[in-house]
């Protein structure tokens, strides 16, 4: 299944680590490929190659409930790069036009590196989004004020707008 972001794709996979038998492929690659010992903070490209050949099925992609809670990404990060320090982000995300792929998402979190861009107007054609956080930026306000057209409230409170049906 083609993907328009490839950075996306393989943040969606990451979201699927509770998933014991993708767990254990990449652990099986890391410790194959030495990664656990590679003081590397990019990531390594057998790592790459579990996300980008991992099955995302549509069954599979129906079952997303939420995306992108910050937490989370970050530990599946320094699961999949262990010497992670944090400072900048491996995984940045060009485009959500692949959004329309999670077709159930409620919950969107996309708070990245303060740096990036992205067009997220895909997330007002979300129809069970009930719940959006982002960087409150002129670059986001499109589809801030697409989703307050859609019936959300927006809240700000340091520089990140939350949006809530």
């Amino acid at each position: 299944m083609d993907f328009v972001d490839q950075t996306f794709r393989r943040a969606v996979v990451l979201e699927l680590l509770s998933d014991p038998s993708l767990r254990a492929e990449l652990e099986r690659v890391m410790d194959e490929h030495g990664v656990h010992d590679d003081e590397s903070e990019e990531l390594h490209p057998e790592v790459a190659a579990v996300l980008d050949d991992w099955e995302l099925s549509p069954e599979r992609l129906a079952t997303f409930k939420s995306f992108g809670k910050v937490e989370a990404f970050a530990a599946a990060i320094g699961f999949v790069i262990p010497c992670w320090s944090g400072e900048h982000n491996p995984f940045r995300i060009g485009s959500f036009a692949d959004l329309a792929r999670l077709p159930n998402l409620e919950e969107f979190e996309f708070l990245g590196d303060g740096e990036t861009v992205v067009d997220t107007i895909p997330l007002s054609a979300l129809p069970k989004l009930r719940k959006a956080r982002l960087y409150d930026t002129a670059a986001n306000g499109k589809v801030v004020e697409a989703l307050v057209g859609a019936g959300f409230r927006a809240s700000r409170q340091d520089g990140i707008v939350t949006l809530e049906r």
